[in-house]
């Protein structure tokens, strides 16, 4: 199981030292799209 940080980039940036996978968001759509993503997909523990 992986961990996904969701948020802009000062955020995902301090997740990413630690190991987690991040995803950089712009606006509200794209993360709704994103966390749809990441819980259907399964493989990330925390998110």
């Amino acid at each position: 199981m992986k961990i996904a940080a969701v948020g802009d980039s000062i955020f995902t940036s301090g997740f990413a030292l630690i190991g987690a996978e991040s995803f950089e968001i712009k606006n509200e759509e794209e993360l709704n799209q994103i966390l749809k993503k990441l819980i259907e997909s399964s493989n990330y523990a925390v998110i």
